[in-house]
């Protein structure tokens, strides 16, 4: 037997590295099936509303992740980091208080982000939209940050209890909401509103889908197959 087959039977008889091959996988093939959905409603946004629409959206869009990403304190990667070191020691108890006290810092943030996304959007509506008008549409799309109110958290869990498959369905599920509805307005003859509902929805879901998916990593045993895995492997 050659060295190459050698290696590539020690390779299939790896369990880790099955896994992350596995998982790699799912996330790769959901990264590209949301890009090109992502791609699909840029076009459609693009057609139906100009270069100008599609500038207002963008900048509505921007100054809300922005805001947003000024407030956050990535707590995906704490979950990861320390609900993931509690499980390999067996510590469930901890784990789960990890995530609830991360649930409640990100909720924190995420309210005081809304709450200085909507006290700032005039500003932003006359110095970068250069419209008072516009400054609805900055509002209405400011609840996207309450929509994701912890879903940085609930990511975190699906990623320490390897379910990487549902959050890609998730994340392109996403996606393919937003890039319907964009349709459907190019299709009708919508409006910017509607291009712009199209992407708060999209955002909400992502976050509703996310939490009751990461309840559910938790309450199905996940927790104990984390454990498991670690210990034997």
């Amino acid at each position: 037997m050659s060295w190459w087959q050698n290696r590539l039977s020690s390779w299939k008889q790896d369990r880790i590295l099955r896994l992350v091959l596995k998982n790699t996988g799912y996330m790769f093939s959901g990264t590209g099936l949301s890009l090109i959905m992502n791609m699909l409603q840029s076009i459609f946004a693009a057609r139906l509303l100009g270069v100008a629409g599609v500038g207002l959206i963008s900048v509505v869009t921007i100054y809300a992740s922005t805001v947003n990403r000024l407030f956050s304190f990535r707590m995906s990667e704490v979950v990861v980091k320390y609900m993931g070191g509690y499980l390999s020691e067996g510590r469930k108890e901890e784990a789960a208080a990890v995530v609830k006290l991360s649930m409640l810092a990100e909720a924190t943030t995420s309210v005081l982000a809304f709450v200085c996304l909507m006290l700032l959007a005039p500003f932003a509506a006359r110095f970068l939209a250069k419209d008072d008008h516009t400054l609805v549409y900055f509002w209405i799309y400011g609840f996207s940050v309450l929509g994701a109110l912890v879903a940085e958290t609930s990511t975190g869990v699906l990623q320490v209890t390897h379910r990487f498959r549902e959050q890609a369905m998730i994340n392109f599920g996403q996606s393919l909401l937003s890039a319907l509805i964009i349709f459907g307005a190019f299709l009708f003859n919508g409006n910017l509103l509607i291009v712009l509902l199209a992407y708060l929805l999209g955002k909400i879901r992502l976050a509703t889908r996310l939490v009751p998916s990461a309840a559910a990593a938790q309450t199905t045993g996940a927790f104990r197959h984390q454990h498991q895995f670690e210990r034997h492997d």
